[in-house]
Formats: structure tokens, sequence, C-alpha cells
């Protein structure tokens, strides 16, 4: 009965510290952050962790989409923030009326495989030793969730919309994936993360913030959140 009641006590005190530091910070508000799904693996949530410590008053709403959805729910006012990915394989986006954030350039890519796999004890592998896999990519042909560029005819073993089967199948061994070294965290314990040892020169691929062109400043603090976890996560060419 103690510690039900200890237990109340604490998520008051929590409750109470976090209002206080609400109207020390004076910045807040409700702001709708969006992501397309490697993005929202790992890196949107540590920089909306770090947005929220330094300013508790600010509330976040998560959404995770395309690219192209989610540049049309920021002009309809839908979007503050979203997290894109520009380069080889994408379409040219329209960003006129937006503002664009550089979080990071030269992203580094590299495959996920089973903890079985015979790349599982490597460094590193070499894109030729990529032509003859069975691939697990994205139904829907997004380039996001595709296959190593330049190997002609892939074998392709499943095509599948949600990142958990993409990683569930690999984990299995029935293929390998395509993973940015942004979102290489948040694989599974059974499935290992081999960076492809010239990913520069297969992959040239941007990721950015995007906000409209007079973002609120709580978008303005996401921004800077992303582009401070951006920094430290993952690995570049």
């Amino acid at each position: 009965m103690l510690i039900r009641h200890a237990g109340r006590v604490l998520e008051s005190v929590s409750a109470a510290g976090k209002e206080l530091a609400g109207l020390r910070d004076r910045l807040a508000g409700r702001i709708s952050v969006g992501g397309f799904p490697a993005a929202s693996a790992v890196l949107l949530p540590r920089a909306v962790s770090r947005l929220l410590r330094a300013h508790p008053g600010v509330e976040v709403q998560l959404a995770e989409s395309a690219t192209s959805a989610q540049l049309q729910s920021l002009r309809r006012g839908r979007l503050d923030v979203a997290v894109v990915v520009t380069g080889d394989g994408f379409p040219e986006y329209d960003f006129e009326g937006l503002r664009r954030s550089e979080l990071r350039s030269g992203i580094g890519y590299g495959v996920a495989v089973a903890e079985s796999h015979p790349f599982a004890g490597r460094s590193w592998v070499e894109p030729d030793e990529l032509a003859e896999q069975q691939w697990i990519v994205g139904a829907g042909g997004s380039p996001e969730f595709g296959t190593w560029p330049g190997i002609a005819g892939p074998s392709i073993a499943f095509a599948v919309r949600t990142w958990p089967t993409r990683l569930g199948l690999v984990a299995a061994g029935l293929g390998i994936s395509l993973v940015p070294g942004f979102a290489a965290d948040s694989l599974p314990a059974d499935v290992r993360w081999i960076p492809v040892r010239d990913e520069c020169g297969g992959l040239r691929r941007t990721l950015w913030a995007v906000t409209g062109e007079r973002p609120e400043p709580a978008a303005v603090a996401m921004v800077r959140a992303l582009e401070e976890e951006a920094g430290s996560i993952g690995r570049g060419c």
C-alpha cells in the first residue's frame, strides 16, 4: 500500500518539476514532426528526447511517412518539421516555399544481415560482393528500401512494407537489406550492420530538416536538436 502511494507522490513531484521547468524555459507549444521510416527508427526519437530535456514545455506529435507526403503536409500546415533525404535514386523534390537545414551529407550505408550470414563477422564488404545476394526490399519501389545501386538484375527475395518485417526476414536468414548508418542502432540483437566499403561512391545522399518559411520557435528548437543529434549518430563517408 505504501509503495502504491509513494509511486503516486513521485509522479506528482515529477509532473510539478516539468511544469516549473516549462515556466522557466518559456518555450512551449505543440509541434508535429515527421520522418521517413529509417529516420524514425533512431535519429528522430533521440532528437525529440534531446528537445524535451531542454524544453519540457514543448509537446511533440510524431508522424511517419514518405518524403513526398511530408512535404505536402508541411505546405498544408499539418506538419511543422520534416526529416527527409535527397540524392541518388530519389526524385527531385520541390522545396519551393520551404526552409531546408542540412543535417548530414555523405550518409554512410551498409547492409543488415543475419548473425549466421557469412558477412556477419566482417568489418566491411565490397560492392561487388552484393551482386549475388538475396535482397529484402520495400514494397512500392521506394529507393530508401531498395538494393545497392548498380546491381544488374538483383535477386529480390521479398518486398514488404514495414521496417520490422524487413528486419524480421533478415534475422531469419532470408536475405539482406540496405540500411543507412544512422539507423544501425535500431537493429535487433540477431542482426548485424556491415558497412559497404566505398558507400560514398555508390550512394550520394543528404539528410535534411525541412520547415515552413517562418517556423515557430518550438520548430526551430526541434531543428537544432536534429542537427545536434545527427552530428553524433551513425556513420558518414
